[in-house]
């Protein structure tokens, strides 16, 4: 009796890895000299009352960019972003970047003309613009966030230190 593709120990067939997809947003815009960050309070666990980015799961049918612009304005109620969106990366599940499972996250840029009206909603207990320095702050942001924004300055052109909001000479 056999157990199906893949029972083999010969074989070098594989079932295909199972996760989840979750789409997370990095609104960066100027203010008074130095860069803000658009961060969430999670009303909810995994990291209830942390800071983290605007984001969530992809429904069915939805591409990757459309859940991320519908999380924006759910938790944000920032809707019609009509500023530079772009996919940022994407970040594995391995090393578990979400207590929940396996979770691979496509992480999108918005870069802003100013600081945007923002009111937390849906899952978001409340959202705020952070100065970048402070968002770095060690343990500060929820998940692999930290990481994201790391990345998402350097894409934009602006230093990652804390503390160093100016743009990298090029």
């Amino acid at each position: 009796m056999s157990e199906g593709p893949g029972s083999d120990p010969r074989s070098t067939h594989r079932e295909p890895a199972r996760f989840h997809v979750a789409a997370d947003v990095v609104v960066l815009a100027p203010q008074s000299g130095e860069i803000s960050v658009l961060l969430i309070e999670r009303r909810n666990d995994p990291y209830r009352g942390r800071l983290a980015l605007p984001g969530g799961f992809v429904d069915p049918g939805e591409t990757a960019e459309q859940a991320a612009r519908r999380e924006l304005a759910e938790e944000t109620g920032v809707t019609g972003f009509r500023g530079r969106f772009e996919q940022l990366a994407a970040y594995g599940p391995a090393g578990r970047r979400d207590p929940r499972g396996e979770i691979v996250s496509v992480a999108f840029l918005a870069l802003a003309a100013e600081r945007l009206l923002v009111q937390g909603g849906d899952d978001a207990a409340s959202a705020e613009w952070v100065p970048v320095a402070e968002a770095l702050a060690p343990g500060r942001l929820a998940f692999d966030h930290e990481r994201i924004l790391g990345d998402a300055l350097r894409r934009a052109g602006y230093s990652a230190a804390p503390g160093s909001a100016g743009r990298e000479s090029v």
